[in-house]
């Protein structure tokens, strides 16, 4: 899998690794049981710390997307038994709030935001 990481971007790099990797869960680039690389491989590949492969691979075992064991191998769990549990939930909602007060400023108006919503939650 490919993972793409921006130097530049205000994401936090741990939180672009994060994304990248639950949208590889996603889309199937990355199956239920394959091992991701170490925590140093990682870092050595996209170039980054391994500090922050390691928070990246933390919060995704804490958000039940990874298992990680003594050995720091890191397996994708089987996306079909997560669920959108109240945190998430709670997560989602404050960030669509800030997404949309940013869009409605921007002149944005409901049915250009719902049809983007739409066509991304389709592309996937």
């Amino acid at each position: 899998m490919l993972i793409q990481i921006n130097m530049r971007d205000d994401v936090p790099i741990y939180e672009q690794l994060r994304r990248e990797i639950i949208k590889g869960i996603l889309t199937g680039a990355l199956e239920p049981g394959e091992v991701l690389p170490s925590v140093r491989n990682m870092a050595e590949n996209l170039s980054i710390n391994m500090h922050t492969v390691s928070k990246a691979y933390n919060i995704l075992k804490n958000e039940g997307f990874l298992s990680l064991e003594k050995s720091n191998r890191a397996t994708v769990n089987d996306r079909r038994a997560l669920n959108a549990d109240d945190g998430f939930m709670s997560q989602l909602e404050k960030e669509v709030e800030r997404l949309m007060i940013e869009a409605k400023c921007r002149g944005m108006d409901k049915n250009q935001l719902l049809k983007m919503v739409e066509q991304k939650f389709d592309l996937y």
